[in-house]
């Protein structure tokens, strides 16, 4: 999946971790659970509770990870 052209919403298990590279300015939604969020290039980490949501600002590699089981909405800028 092209996650630069395609919108996607996945489960997580907890612990399960899923990496995007230059995903910046894409769209991280918690729709469910609580994610921990982690930035290259960033000195500060993000957990994202249900309904949250983060706009990533690096270029370098992002790491999701289920702290709970989760769903998580992941979108490009242009559906942002």
């Amino acid at each position: 999946m092209d996650l630069r052209t395609e919108s996607a919403v996945l489960e997580l298990q907890p612990g399960q971790v899923i990496a995007l590279d230059d995903a910046q300015g894409t769209s991280v939604r918690a729709r469910c659970g609580a994610l921990w969020l982690t930035e290259e290039g960033q000195t500060q980490d993000f957990v994202l509770g249900a309904g949250e949501r983060r706009v990533i600002a690096s270029r370098g590699r992002t790491l999701i990870q289920a702290m709970q089981t989760s769903w998580v909405s992941i979108r490009p800028t242009q559906f942002a």
